[in-house]
């Protein structure tokens, strides 16, 4: 759930995440608890992954002096770095689903594409510690599931499956890109 905020004093919006289950009635003890001063806000609390926003300007043209209004409609999602990073993984994701059934070979339920030459290195999680992985293979299924086969760059000879969230988000791109590269130069 997300709670909106306008503090009265300096009209900052904030945006706080709090549980889905926590009650109206919750909510101001949460504020007060968080050092939000009751007497300066407003708030208003929404079970939504984002909120819609209308932001307007009013001017005057020079020419005439009549009078303007432009507006534009937004929606907030990115209301926290978790939201971002989700969004952004998400999207690599989806990009790569889309190059590997585009120029991956069709095998058995899905499609695969196997680098040659360079490699593609990305930031991932090998097991519970952080190092750099060659992406040596991609798989999709037909399910868009991803499997990457990779090797840690310092310590090579041990291929295993790397699973795309296991990928520093902003990362997985290189896979994607080295995979129309390589495409493109057969």
């Amino acid at each position: 759930m997300k709670i909106a905020i306008l503090n009265h004093a300096d009209l900052r919006l904030e945006f706080v995440n709090v549980p889905d289950d926590m009650l109206d009635d919750d909510v101001d003890k949460f504020l007060a608890e968080h050092d939000f001063s009751l007497n300066n806000i407003s708030w208003f609390a929404a079970p939504i992954d984002y909120l819609p926003v209308v932001f307007h300007e009013f001017g005057i043209l020079h020419n005439d002096g009549s009078e303007v209004h432009f507006q534009r409609r937004a929606r907030l999602k990115n209301l926290s770095i978790y939201d971002s990073v989700r969004e952004v993984k998400m999207r690599e994701h989806e990009e790569l689903a889309e190059a590997l059934k585009t120029f991956g070979k069709k095998v058995d339920g899905g499609f695969e594409f196997h680098f040659e030459g360079d490699c593609p290195i990305v930031a991932a999680y090998d097991y519970d510690d952080p190092c750099d992985m060659v992406i040596l293979a991609a798989r999709v299924d037909e399910h868009n599931f991803i499997t990457l086969i990779g090797d840690e760059k310092n310590d090579r000879g041990f291929e295993h499956e790397v699973f795309p969230d296991d990928v520093f988000a902003g990362h997985l791109d290189e896979v994607t890109t080295a995979v129309k590269r390589q495409s493109n130069n057969k």
